[in-house]
């Protein structure tokens, strides 16, 4: 769509989904060369809470990209603890 975009990826580090920070340290030079940050967090709200931050970048007037897709990871136990990150980030949706 010409649109110049970017990704944000944060999550919990002992999270056992497959294990996805592992993996992303492994890729980081194609993720940055891809402009892809991967930032692991201390727990899941603020993980959750990262990725709610990347998805307002349209507020920046001097923004780099159009937009960000966020993706975050957890375990069951910080997903139980984390809706309150979850549910600002849903009622704030996705940047364009």
């Amino acid at each position: 769509d010409g649109l110049n975009t970017a990704g944000f990826i944060s999550g919990y580090r002992g999270s056992p989904l497959g294990a996805v920070d592992q993996e992303a340290w492994r890729a980081s030079a194609l993720l940055q060369k891809s402009g892809i940050e991967f930032l692991p967090a201390i727990n899941e709200d603020l993980a959750a809470t990262a990725v709610l931050g990347s998805q307002q970048v349209g507020t920046d007037p001097q923004r780099t990209v159009d937009g960000v897709f966020g993706m975050w990871y957890g375990k069951g136990p910080g997903v139980d603890r984390s809706g309150d990150a979850l549910k600002h980030g849903n009622a704030y949706g996705s940047s364009r």
